[in-house]
């Protein structure tokens, strides 16, 4: 994956920061590449195109003025914040199931409410209630007849469960990239950390709620800033994340 040429010069400043983010490419670049979103068979491009053209918007509306004031912690979480934003439409069957069994439960945050099988089941109920404009637009088929997913066996979801469990996802995956950022992606057999063990927890807490800011009202971040930078919220670890 490649990095915008001002952003790896910044980056270049601090080798800690700079080998951060390439351990994090080398860890997530292969899902990226690969690209085949599981649940979402028919969907736009979510992987290294689109990670690398976000990157590019980010380095084009940067103005020279505001580059000489920017700092390595602050590019490096720029950059993490980006790679996570749609990692959660990555998601593979195995990972769902993770998320309904409770697996990322202990790193639910106070912005959440509920755990992802409560969450699940309200989206459920929702989806029984849903009108032909919504099952013509999320299934193409407003004469779709609702069923609850069978998740006991993957190989026991047709394109319907599919597209149930796809729409939940997207609504939800900024919350998934958050608890990426945390707990790492838990797969099959293994799970993909975020980072090495150089990454300190308050910079996998602000790439994770920025990563998770393109799907909530930035307002509702502010206490959970507050809460890792105390007085120094607006900038927490140098970082100038709200501006």
């Amino acid at each position: 994956m490649k990095i915008p040429f001002r952003f790896e010069e910044i980056l270049k400043q601090n080798q800690t920061f700079y080998s951060i983010v390439l351990d994090v490419i080398t860890s997530f670049e292969s899902i990226l590449k690969d690209n085949k979103l599981y649940f979402f068979e028919e969907y736009t491009d979510h992987g290294i195109n689109h990670i690398e053209s976000v990157l590019d918007s980010c380095e084009f509306i940067i103005t020279d003025d505001s580059y000489k004031n920017l700092n390595p912690n602050e590019v490096a979480t720029l950059i993490l914040a980006v790679i996570l934003h749609d990692l959660g439409m990555h998601i593979e069957y195995s990972t769902f199931k993770s998320l309904l069994e409770g697996e990322y439960d202990d790193v639910k945050c106070d912005i959440d409410s509920k755990t992802w099988n409560e969450l699940w089941l309200d989206y459920l109920s929702e989806v029984k209630r849903f009108n032909t404009y919504q099952k013509k637009n999320i299934f193409g088929d407003e004469n779709t007849k609702f069923k609850i997913p069978d998740l006991s066996n993957k190989d026991n979801l047709d394109g319907i469960d599919k597209k149930v469990i796809g729409e939940f996802i997207r609504r939800n995956h900024p919350r998934f990239a958050h608890e990426i950022a945390l707990k790492g992606l838990v797969g099959d057999n293994d799970k993909i950390v975020f980072g090495s063990e150089k990454l300190e927890n308050k910079n996998r807490e602000l790439a994770g709620i920025l990563a998770r800011s393109h799907g909530l009202n930035i307002r509702d971040c502010f206490d959970y800033l507050k809460k890792i930078g105390s007085d120094s919220w607006r900038n927490p670890l140098n970082i100038n994340i709200v501006i």
